[in-house]
C-alpha cells in the first residue's frame, strides 16, 4: 500500500499536536512548523501606539520592547512567542511574523485567559468566575495558594508636556491589591487590612505581623510583605487551624 504524501503531512501534524498537549517544547516546535501567522494568534485588531514617549515613562510593563512570553489564547496555548504589555490600554500585543516583517497585534482580551511576561504570571479575571465584580481586566497572579491567592491590578496613568509644539506623555505605573478568597475579590490595601478578611484568625495574623522573627529584611517591597503575610494565612487556612479561641 502506498501511503499518500499529503496523509503523512496530516498524520504527522496530529502526532505533533497530540505531544504538544504534553510538552511546551512540542507547542514551540509545532508553531515553528506551521507558523505562528496561522495560528489563533493572528486573530485580533491592529494595534498602534500613538504615544511619544521617554525611555522610563513609556506605557508598557516593564519594557516597549517584545520579550518571549507565553499565552492561553482563545483555548490554545503558545509558548517563546514575542509579547509585550500595554499597561494603560490594558491589551496584550503580540508580534506576528510576516515572511519580510511583522505586525503588531492587539490580542481580543476576552479571548486571553492568562499569559507570562518577565517572569511575572497575569490571569484575565473572568477565568477566576469570581461572585463579585470588584476588579475587572488582567491581574498579576503573584501568589497562588491551596486557599487564597494574591492579585495585583497594575495600571499606568498618563501626563504629557509640550516642548517645541511636541507633545511627549509620560506614564507613571500604580497598583492595587487584592485578595481571591472564598470566590470572592476582596481589597487589600495595608497588611494591617488582611486581619478584617480572617476574623477567625485575626490573633494569629496579627502575632505572625508583630513577631520579627516574621519580617522580611529591610528594603522588601510592600508586595512582598503582604505575599509573606498571606501565606501564612494560606497555611493556616489549609490546615483549618484557629488560634482564636
Amino acid at each position: 500500500m502506498v501511503i499518500k504524501p499529503y496523509l503523512f503531512i496530516l498524520v504527522a501534524f496530529f502526532t505533533l499536536a497530540k505531544s504538544a498537549a504534553q510538552n511546551p517544547e512540542d507547542y514551540t516546535f509545532f508553531d515553528d512548523l506551521i507558523g505562528l501567522k496561522t495560528t489563533k494568534l493572528h486573530n485580533g485588531l491592529h494595534y498602534y501606539n500613538a504615544f511619544k514617549t521617554t525611555e522610563d515613562r513609556h506605557n508598557f510593563f516593564m519594557s516597549p520592547s517584545y520579550i518571549a512570553g507565553s499565552v492561553d489564547y482563545d483555548g490554545s496555548s503558545f509558548y517563546n512567542v514575542d509579547l509585550k504589555y500595554d499597561l494603560y490600554k490594558d491589551v496584550l500585543v503580540s508580534k506576528a511574523e510576516g515572511n519580510t516583517n511583522f505586525v503588531d497585534v492587539q490580542l481580543i482580551p476576552e479571548k486571553v485567559s492568562s499569559f507570562t511576561v518577565h517572569d511575572r504570571h497575569f490571569i484575565n479575571t473572568h477565568s477566576l468566575n469570581p461572585k463579585n465584580n470588584a476588579v475587572g481586566g488582567f491581574v498579576e497572579l503573584a501568589f497562588s495558594g491551596k486557599q487564597v491567592s494574591f492579585l495585583i491590578k497594575r495600571w499606568k496613568d498618563a501626563s504629557k508636556t509640550i516642548e517645541y509644539r511636541t507633545v511627549t506623555h509620560l506614564f507613571t505605573e500604580k497598583s492595587t491589591y487584592y485578595l481571591f478568597y472564598d470566590g470572592m475579590i476582596r481589597k487589600v490595601t495595608s497588611p494591617k487590612s488582611l486581619v478584617k478578611h480572617f476574623p477567625e484568625h485575626k490573633k494569629a495574623i496579627r502575632s505572625f505581623i508583630s513577631n520579627p522573627r516574621n519580617k522580611l529584611p529591610n528594603g522588601a517591597s510592600k508586595e512582598d510583605v503582604l505575599i509573606n503575610i498571606i501565606a501564612y494565612i494560606d497555611s493556616l487556612l489549609a490546615t483549618n487551624i484557629k488560634l482564636d479561641q
